[in-house]
């Protein structure tokens, strides 16, 4: 994975955190019911204390928009110690304010605030367009990460795949990301590439590939 790539992944995990969880966070427990009004049955779930619908967040830097996350639910437990992203979340990274860099999609999303651990779930697919051509250039597929957020150390356990835009293929088992050294390691690593009638690489070459997932 390159560079651009991981840090495309650090970003959907700062967008989770940063921007849902303040969210959700900053209203849980500031909600007080009100004295003197009758208590109405809930319902949500017993385990739910607070939930947000159809939740859009913008994250600016430098006064320009940074990225966009929007999700369908977001759920905080009672006691206000997890956050529970679920429906379909979207985050997408913007250049110079307006423009797709890239898109990342996942299934859900859970925060535990005490043991400080995020997963993503239900299918991640990373979408990286060429800052120059504005052209899809990498996709990237994983069916879940966790990450404890105080460690450094970030996990996929499933299988991954990385895609060029010429359609050579990368596919591997247990994807270990060292956020401190940048160090990749990607377990049974299975790489497919594609040729023409001259025998030439595509413009996803072998060393190519090889330098987009291991810098």
């Amino acid at each position: 994975m390159s560079d651009r790539s991981q840090q495309i992944l650090l970003w959907l995990l700062t967008a989770l955190l940063v921007g849902g969880t303040a969210v959700a966070l900053k209203y849980a427990r500031g909600y007080r019911p009100l004295a003197g009004l009758p208590s109405v049955p809930s319902v949500l779930p017993p385990e739910v204390g607070l939930r947000f619908n159809d939740v859009q967040v913008v994250g600016r830097s430098n006064n320009q928009r940074a990225w966009l996350l929007s999700a369908q639910h977001i759920d905080t437990t009672r006691s206000r110690t997890n956050v529970d992203f679920s429906g379909r979340i979207s985050a997408t990274l913007l250049k110079d304010g307006r423009v797709a860099r890239a898109t990342i999609t996942a299934g859900g999303a859970n925060y535990d605030l005490l043991r400080k651990q995020l997963n993503v779930r239900d299918g991640i697919v990373c979408r990286v367009r060429d800052d120059k051509t504005g052209r899809e250039s990498l996709v990237v597929r994983a069916p879940d990460l966790q990450w404890q957020v105080e460690g450094r150390m970030v996990h996929c356990t499933g299988p991954v795949q990385a895609t060029l835009a010429g359609g050579d293929t990368l596919q591997g088992d247990q994807l270990v990301v060292d956020l401190k050294t940048g160090n990749k390691t990607l377990k049974n690593v299975r790489a497919t590439f594609y040729v023409n009638e001259e025998g030439d690489a595509s413009a996803g070459a072998p060393p190519k590939l090889l330098q987009e997932l291991n810098p």
